[in-house]
């Protein structure tokens, strides 16, 4: 229903009416927007609780000296308590904090030095020493705290003759309960202030963890088409130069087929990340990487692949990294070694996979300092709890992944057979 039939059905609220309510529901953001300059994080109820209670202590107080009606001067307790909330509100944080104390203790004293008329079983005024001890060390810590507690006790026995005080010890115990709930609205406020700044800090790694695990799997997708796809351009612009059409048309239409399944595997990726429905393909495992060697090899590199074992004994999560390093070691020897051999070594026992992938160097070897290569390379081995050597060997470079077997990730640790790791 449209908010104007709301309002027409329920009867127009305007005015100084419409007003006011805006100025109550300011009420509690008010409090807690208060709080927040302090640093304290209590619900905007509990110093309104607070609040409250005080002048309900105040009220049974002038009650039982027949101040209320007909209104006597000790009345004027009340405007001291509500200006003491009005003062916390109004002035500067620590300015508000002490004129409050101040203001409480003073009409702490003036109800206690004004006699009781009737008999009660006991004065109510001392309970706001009870509620001031825990307000403060609720608000303010442990130290004011205990300075307030025992200002509160000292008042109590200082004026003990003099306002007619009975039972100032039972009273001194009711200032220290008050102590201990502010102790304990402390600590509890603090363990939640904790708990939600490590569930920021979590949510922050989880998010930088995420960025960077998405970042490697597009990469890896990216690099590879790419560098199977460079290698397509480079046959067919041979292929043209001596003059063979054919083959330059085939090296093309192969590299289109590059292109579109590196797009519908980016696709995939994107679409089982963000949860929505996709085709999601089955995520390539060790067993894959004969045919990602022969691809390669289609494309214009000379490559070749030896393996002992059978890769299908590898987890889904070790067998995709095996996979991806063993692609993007491929993909840099097509990128900083062109026109040089490179093998492939898969063998798999019961006890460990071993991954080698070597190539020769053509001439000068191209490295880059800035690549993402190396290091995404080492994260994924150390996601599955392999370890992972790659730097110069003769006669070129060698990328080596050596995974126990017992690892955490080396079997039975099955990915979905759709989305990324």
């Amino acid at each position: 229903m449209p908010a104007a039939e709301v309002n027409s059905y329920a009867g127009p609220v305007s005015g100084p009416l419409a007003s006011a309510l805006t100025q109550v529901r300011r009420v509690p953001l008010l409090i807690e927007r208060k709080q927040a300059i302090r640093g304290l994080a209590y619900p905007w109820w509990i110093p309104l609780t607070s609040g409250l209670c005080e002048v309900a202590i105040v009220v049974i107080a002038l009650a039982q000296r027949s101040a209320l009606l007909p209104p006597a001067p000790a009345v004027g307790v009340l405007g001291l308590i509500i200006a003491s909330h009005v003062v916390q509100f109004m002035t500067p944080v620590r300015f508000g904090w002490l004129a409050d104390i101040a203001l409480i203790l003073a009409a702490t004293v003036w109800l206690l030095l004004t006699p009781v008329h009737h008999a009660v079983p006991a004065d109510t005024a001392p309970m706001l020493l009870m509620v001031l001890a825990a307000v403060v060390t609720a608000r303010d810590g442990v130290v004011p705290g205990v300075v307030v507690t025992l200002t509160g006790i000292g008042l109590l026995f200082g004026i003990w003759h003099a306002a007619d005080i009975r039972s100032p010890g039972l009273y001194s115990l009711e200032i220290v309960l008050g102590a201990a709930v502010g102790f304990m609205l402390l600590w509890q406020m603090r363990a939640l202030s904790a708990e939600r700044l490590a569930r920021a800090s979590e949510h922050e790694r989880a998010t930088s963890q995420e960025r960077e695990r998405i970042a490697r799997e597009i990469h890896d997708l990216v690099a590879h088409s790419l560098s199977v796809t460079l290698l397509q351009v480079a046959g067919a612009r041979e292929a043209l130069l001596d003059g063979d059409h054919a083959d330059a048309i085939a090296a093309l239409d192969d590299a289109e087929e590059v292109g579109r399944q590196a797009m519908a595997d980016i696709r995939s990726t994107v679409s089982s990340l963000r949860g929505a429905p996709g085709d999601l393909r089955p995520l390539p495992t060790a067993a894959d990487v004969p045919a990602l060697v022969d691809q390669f090899a289609a494309a214009g590199l000379d490559v070749s692949y030896a393996g002992v074992g059978d890769p299908r004994q590898l987890g889904g999560a070790a067998g995709l990294g095996v996979f991806r390093i063993a692609q993007e070691a491929l993909a840099n020897v097509a990128k900083h070694a062109p026109g040089a051999h490179a093998r492939v070594q898969l063998d798999v026992t019961t006890t460990r996979a071993r991954l080698a992938v070597t190539n020769t160097v053509v001439g000068s070897l191209t490295r880059s300092t800035t690549g993402a290569g190396l290091p995404g390379m080492a994260a994924r081995a150390e996601g599955i709890g392999a370890s992972l050597s790659a730097g110069p060997a003769a006669p070129g470079w060698s990328v080596e992944l050596l995974l126990p077997m017992g690892s955490r990730c080396g079997l039975g640790m099955r990915l979905p057979r759709g989305g990324t790791p």
